[in-house]
């Protein structure tokens, strides 16, 4: 989450931790919604996180002990 976004750090480090905490991809969208609404526009690089978030979630419920991601970013 981009400093220039979230300029406050306990309130990305609160968004952080909740973003760590989704179950499933309707609550991901859900707090995306919410970011969305209290700072505008969602910036790339933290609807990538949430993406990430969304693939750990789906691994926790699989009883996954590792997740990788490879590949290059696109911006």
């Amino acid at each position: 989450i981009p400093d220039d976004y979230v300029p406050d750090p306990g309130q990305r480090l609160d968004l952080y931790k909740r973003l760590s905490a989704i179950e499933d991809e309707d609550e991901c969208r859900a707090l995306l919604d919410e970011i969305a609404d209290r700072f505008g526009p969602v910036p790339g690089e933290t609807i990538l996180l949430a993406d990430l978030m969304i693939v750990k979630a789906l691994a926790r419920r699989l009883d996954a002990s590792r997740t990788t991601v490879q590949g290059r970013l696109q911006r």
